[in-house]
């Protein structure tokens, strides 16, 4: 298993070595603006760790759930610029909606739903992109594509005509609860270790997490 320490500074010596690299083009007349695109791709990895920190935080007071793992390095096929990777299987609340062993959904009636538990799996697939919002000003659902889906899917079971409205309204409850100060802070603690080490296990997420 790679080490995310080591996964951190690799991409700290990346950067160190674009800016090299600028400075040599800068000097040869270039017409580039190396700070520039070095201070954008900061700010997109720092939005990608508040994202993740978001996904942690909130899965665990809504569902109880500690995350596998979470990390900010893109995935090796360019299929996600980031991921939190959950145990479902170990939340009692979300067992009518999970077959084989957490790892695939099923569909299933209304009737059998439980709506609270389909509420709070929204909020976790939502919470990425409301906590990056809130730290930017700017939403960029493009970025977190995939988690729509699922939470479109989920509101399904709740209003099968207008899932939109229960993402949106859920969206807002989620909005409320990160403004709370002491979460916030959790978020913040979470997104800064991921910035200095890219990845976090289990363990020391459970060790952050306790002071949701």
């Amino acid at each position: 298993m790679t080490s995310h320490r080591w996964v951190g500074t690799t991409l700290r010596r990346e950067r160190s070595l674009q800016l090299d690299n600028c400075d040599r083009e800068v000097a040869l007349g270039a017409e580039v603006s190396c700070e520039s695109d070095l201070m954008e791709e900061e700010s997109v990895l720092r939005r990608r760790a508040f994202h993740e920190a978001g996904h942690c935080v909130v899965g665990f007071y809504r569902l109880g759930l500690v995350p596998l793992r979470s990390t900010v390095v893109p995935s090796g096929d360019g299929q996600t610029l980031g991921r939190t990777d959950w145990p479902y299987a170990e939340s009692p609340q979300l067992a009518p909606f999970i077959a084989d062993a957490g790892r695939r959904l099923r569909p299933m009636s209304l009737a059998a739903a439980d709506e609270q538990a389909a509420r709070d799996w929204i909020a976790l697939h939502v919470a990425g992109e409301v906590v990056a919002k809130r730290l930017t000003g700017v939403a960029m659902p493009d970025l977190a594509g995939d988690d729509l889906v699922k939470a479109k899917w989920l509101a399904r079971y709740i209003d099968l005509q207008d899932p939109e409205s229960i993402i949106e309204q859920i969206s807002r409850e989620v909005d409320a609860d990160i403004s709370e100060p002491a979460t916030w802070q959790v978020i913040e603690r979470i997104a800064d270790v991921l910035l200095a080490g890219s990845t976090l296990e289990r363990a020391e997420l459970a060790r952050l997490l306790a002071g949701a």
